[in-house]
């Protein structure tokens, strides 16, 4: 064990002296917890916007995807069964039908992404107004103490 030199330097002591610990107000903190709720809630709104935003750009694009692949899919379809039938034009006819066959495949998996785009749009904008709303609430009540 240590012992203190009684002819050096006292030794220091062994629990550090705390400061006097004040009790805060409850008042004060109700308002630092609206504050951090007001802050989580302000940070939420503006990522559920981005968010919002990526998945409605995602949604359109996609959109004008499936609307180019359907016409490409009834066009192709149309002259490739013309020339089949016609008898002249066997193989571009068969190519134009293998084309209309992957336009009307890919447009499928594009109607899917796009529906699941459109999805998560709604959501994060609904999650964004009632985040705003409790925000709103905050407001209030904050001005009112």
């Amino acid at each position: 064990m240590k012992q203190s030199n009684p002819e050096g330097p006292p030794a220091e002591p062994l629990y550090p002296e705390l400061p006097e610990a004040r009790p805060a107000s409850p008042q004060t903190f109700q308002l630092q917890k609206i504050g951090e709720l007001e802050a989580f809630l302000r940070a939420e709104v503006e990522s559920r916007s981005r968010l919002n935003k990526k998945y409605r750009r995602a949604a359109n694009a996609l959109d004008s995807t499936c609307g180019t692949l359907g016409i490409t899919f009834i066009t192709t379809g149309a002259v490739g069964a013309g020339l089949l039938a016609s008898g002249i034009g066997f193989v571009p006819g068969l190519a134009l039908e293998v084309i209309t066959g992957a336009a009307g495949l890919l447009g499928a998996v594009c109607i899917v992404v796009s529906r699941h785009c459109a999805v998560k749009a709604v959501k994060h904008e609904a999650v964004r107004v009632k985040s705003a709303a409790v925000g709103s609430v905050v407001d209030e009540e904050t001005k009112t103490r």
